[in-house]
């Protein structure tokens, strides 16, 4: 169980970010993002991938015993599961999960997966009818936008969310990698 608590530790991972919070709400990480996690199986999987390999990168690859690479192939297999149902394949929980993949991938991970999952989050995201389209109330197209311009940073990627293809009420922000990682800093998985 302490394990389980280390990893679900949101407290270096959902922090304050101005970038998503609005002015009127605070911490829409931990109050909303984090909660929605567990909605949905594969989702958790995905940011059990994410959030273990922040640990991994925190505190050493030793700090738990959970197969992070188990989690990913779990997240994987869900999301490919769930994709050949044209309802379950679009919903805001799949979004969650590719989003929280290719962010994994972008900062753990490897380059090629990165773009593959970020050319699948369009494809969603087309499907659904536009980044205006998503739930959780605007924060879902936050984060896809948040991810977007901090991955474009660090991979030397072009964004993937162009206004001129995908619409938004809100700009992309400006990369930190305080907030979102850096390679450098974090880097435990293959590239």
């Amino acid at each position: 169980m302490i394990l389980i608590l280390r990893i679900l530790d949101m407290t270096h991972i959902a922090v304050p970010n101005p970038d998503l919070d609005g002015p009127y709400r605070h911490n829409l990480l931990q109050t909303v993002w984090f909660p929605f996690m567990f909605t949905d199986t594969t989702l958790l999987h995905s940011f059990m991938l994410l959030a273990g390999s922040y640990c991994s990168a925190d505190n050493g690859i030793d700090s738990h015993s959970f197969d992070i690479y188990a989690f990913r192939g779990l997240a994987i297999s869900g999301i490919n599961e769930q994709i050949m149902d044209p309802e379950k394949g679009v919903r805001d929980e799949i979004v969650g999960a590719v989003l929280n993949i290719a962010a994994y991938e972008a900062l753990f991970g490897e380059l090629d997966a990165f773009q593959t999952h970020m050319g699948g989050l369009q494809q969603i995201v087309q499907i659904r009818g536009g980044l205006g389209s998503l739930g959780l109330d605007g924060l879902l197209e936050k984060l896809i936008l948040w991810v977007d311009a901090n991955a474009a940073y660090l991979t030397g990627n072009e964004i993937y969310f162009d206004r001129r293809h995908f619409p938004s009420s809100f700009s992309h922000p400006v990369p930190d990698t305080a907030r979102f990682g850096s390679r450098r800093d974090l880097a435990i998985g293959v590239d």
